[in-house]
């Protein structure tokens, strides 16, 4: 699965601010059931439970937290191919 970018993320909080509606989670709900689109032109929609997140985040610790960073452990074996194989 392709990363998300952090410009779409920040589009679909953008979203969510120019929504009419009182409530932030209906403003939520609402923006989840657009369709946006990425550069590439490819079509995405994400779920009412993942826009909270990324709101959190950002309301938390700014634009540079949403940016995606590899995994920490990446490249690191934990077991040797013997030991998975038996």
């Amino acid at each position: 699965m392709k990363r998300i970018n952090v410009y779409l993320k920040l589009r679909v909080l953008g979203a969510i601010d120019s929504r009419a509606d009182n409530s932030i989670k209906s403003r939520i709900r609402e923006v989840s059931k657009r369709t946006f689109r990425e550069a590439e032109g490819r079509p995405r929609v994400f779920t009412w439970r993942t826009i909270p997140t990324w709101l959190s985040i950002y309301r938390q610790r700014d634009v540079q937290a949403l940016v995606t960073r590899p995994r920490t452990d990446k490249g690191k074996r934990e077991a040797s191919d013997a030991t998975v194989q038996d």
